[in-house]
């Protein structure tokens, strides 16, 4: 319990770090992750469209479900951070819709081919108007964004590791 607790602390302490700071074409390790996460968008997008969400997700499931879970130091933390600002930097700017669900998904089938116990979330809120919301977590603690922002929705849908 004190272990995942401190997991999720370094993984806040990842995100607070590097939420402003852009992805760079220049940076070796984001040109790594663009060069593994774009081709996961845009077949995740174009499944999407071919498939429903469920259909989608439970292939993904199904093909990650035999990959080993394993505990992570500091530094796949902090690349699995990473890898969620390259991500959300990679969907703003495809030509194509590719919104938090699709951008959760390949972060999350990502994060779980790395053996990294990351769980996909699902979540709705009524404040205004109906909305729906995806993102990912690793040890309960978003990745891409802040508690705060996704505390409005409340989860009915956990795809766990």
């Amino acid at each position: 319990m004190a272990e995942a607790r401190s997991m999720a602390e370094q993984v806040a302490r990842a995100r607070d770090g590097s939420a402003s700071r852009p992805v760079s074409l220049w940076d070796r390790e984001d040109r790594w992750l663009i060069r593994h996460l774009l081709p996961r968008l845009v077949a995740l997008r174009v499944r999407l469209t071919l498939r429903d969400y469920g259909r989608t997700q439970a292939e993904l499931a199904s093909r990650l479900k035999h990959v080993p879970v394993e505990v992570p130091d500091e530094g796949a933390l902090q690349r699995a951070v990473r890898a969620g600002r390259v991500v959300r930097g990679l969907g703003r700017r495809m030509p194509f819709d590719a919104a938090c669900l699709v951008q959760s998904l390949a972060l999350w089938s990502f994060l779980r081919e790395q053996g990294l116990p990351a769980d996909l979330r699902i979540g709705v809120t009524r404040e205004e108007a109906l909305a729906a919301h995806a993102w990912v977590e690793l040890f309960d603690e978003p990745i891409t964004e802040s508690p705060q922002g996704v505390a409005r929705f409340g989860t009915f849908d956990r795809i766990g590791s």
